[in-house]
């Protein structure tokens, strides 16, 4: 980022603050925001301990997707066409673009989200949708790519106070003055939402980073490929993999079906759903490697509930549970291995880079959970 840039945004961070605190916000003053070439990024000038960092009222969200935003020169431009700002909005709004451009987020987003670039190559399409089926990789407008990493979504109910008129008590999608710039990590504070407004509360960053960064977490519980395909980027430090769709048979316990769906937020331990009827069935399955019991125990107690209504062992049940994990981590395994291949196939670009990172940490960590689990590492390493 050139130094008139630097100017830019240490300037419009400075002015949004100052709008924030006319306006019935909170920022604490032990916060700063610290610009480099690598970004900007939320630092604590003292220990704070479990407080209120950044509290917006309502009446300073902005709800990005009623405006219309088109490109030009590189640079983003948005128009209230549908006069729903208040002044204040439309001055955090300014504020928020001209970071956005002197970051270049636009070229930025253009080269590292997938769904920004030209039509995916075929064999890189199936071999995702082998892992996640339905992600959505259809090229959709640049605007439309980045808006979707920076929004919030406000409930019906709790959004009264954003937006007057036809659109009030709509779901909205919202940017976050300032609290848009706190960078992610999986073990961040999360966005409390009220009809008072948002917050988001500090929490010590000292066991993931040596500086004295805040970080927010952005929700729900993405593995490392999800994140890479939303925002672009490379998550090191999320431990965990979504089991691709699995379907296995043991003679004794009958057939065995993973599904994929996606964790609740509210879900903190992972848990599936599992039925047991005609077929034993997971709604997910987490391949944790800071927490492989998330796996193996979840596994082992579904095998011995199923296998005991049907008049097995306990020794017998635990050798299918065995089986059963060897085969499902080793399936993963394969399926990451047929998207490195598609991915090596094609053109590199920025993106394609970073899902074939991502797909390489997601054949790290699973074989990290089968060492722990089982006795031997898997092929892909």
């Amino acid at each position: 980022m050139p130094d008139t840039h630097h100017h830019i945004v240490n300037d419009s961070l400075a002015d949004m603050i100052a709008i924030i605190r006319q306006h019935g916000g909170f920022v604490h003053p032990a916060l700063t925001f610290e610009v480099s070439t690598d970004g900007i990024a939320a630092m604590l000038s003292e220990p704070v301990g479990d407080e209120l960092l950044v509290k917006l009222p309502l009446a300073l969200l902005i709800p990005a997707e009623l405006l219309s935003w088109r490109l030009h020169d590189g640079e983003f431009l948005v128009q209230d066409d549908q006069h729903v700002l208040s002044p204040v909005q439309a001055r955090l709004l300014k504020l928020l673009v001209a970071i956005y451009n002197a970051q270049n987020q636009p070229t930025w987003a253009a080269q590292h989200v997938l769904r920004a670039h030209a039509p995916v190559d075929e064999g890189v399409v199936v071999a995702l949708n082998a892992i996640m089926p339905n992600c959505q990789l259809d090229r959709q407008p640049l605007v439309d790519t980045f808006l979707q990493t920076r929004y919030l979504l406000i409930s019906g109910e709790k959004s009264d106070g954003i937006v007057a008129g036809d659109h009030q008590g709509d779901e909205l999608r919202v940017l976050m003055p300032l609290i848009d710039f706190f960078n992610h990590h999986p073990a961040g504070a999360s966005f409390a939402v009220s009809k008072n407004g948002l917050g988001i509360k500090a929490i010590s960053a000292s066991e993931h980073t040596t500086q004295p960064q805040v970080f927010a977490c952005y929700g729900g519980f993405r593995d490392v490929l999800m994140m890479a395909l939303k925002y672009g980027y490379l998550d090191n430090e999320i431990p965990y993999v979504y089991s691709a769709p699995f379907v296995w048979h043991d003679p004794k316990l009958g057939k065995v079906r993973v599904q994929r769906k996606q964790v609740p937020a509210q879900n903190k331990f992972h848990f599936p759903k599992i039925d047991d009827d005609d077929e034993l069935s997971f709604s997910h399955v987490l391949i944790n490697a800071e927490q492989p019991s998330y796996l193996t125990g979840t596994v082992q107690v579904a095998f011995l509930k199923r296998g005991t209504r049907l008049g097995f062992s306990r020794a017998q049940c635990l050798v299918a549970e065995q089986r059963f994990l060897h085969a499902l981590l080793q399936f993963n395994i394969e399926l990451h291995g047929n998207l490195q291949q598609a991915l090596q196939a094609v053109e590199s670009t920025p993106a394609l880079v970073i899902i074939e990172k991502a797909s390489k940490r997601c054949v790290t960590l699973i074989n990290d959970v089968y060492k722990s689990a089982l006795s031997e590492p898997l092929d892909g390493e």
